[in-house]
């Protein structure tokens, strides 16, 4: 497997970042991202990333998809 990184910022809210492991359980990463801040994480091709609010409301899942490159995931209200 390939390593890379992603960087989640969060725009106008306070985030939770958990890496989904191959279980399928999660693991906390950053409990409090908030807003105008940035979080850099090492990871793997097609690792997936759970995103929530502060309230543990899903906000999406990502995964990471291209070698050789940082992907940015910012989120806005």
């Amino acid at each position: 497997m390939k390593g890379k990184s992603m960087e989640f910022g969060a725009n106008f809210q306070t985030l939770k970042i958990y890496w989904v492991n191959q279980s399928g359980g999660l693991t906390v990463y950053n409990e409090a991202l908030g807003p105008n801040e940035a979080h850099l994480q090492q990871t793997f091709l097609q690792h997936p990333w759970y995103i929530t609010k502060a309230n543990e409301e899903c906000i999406t899942i990502v995964t990471a998809l291209r070698a050789a490159t940082t992907d940015t995931v910012r989120f806005r209200k």
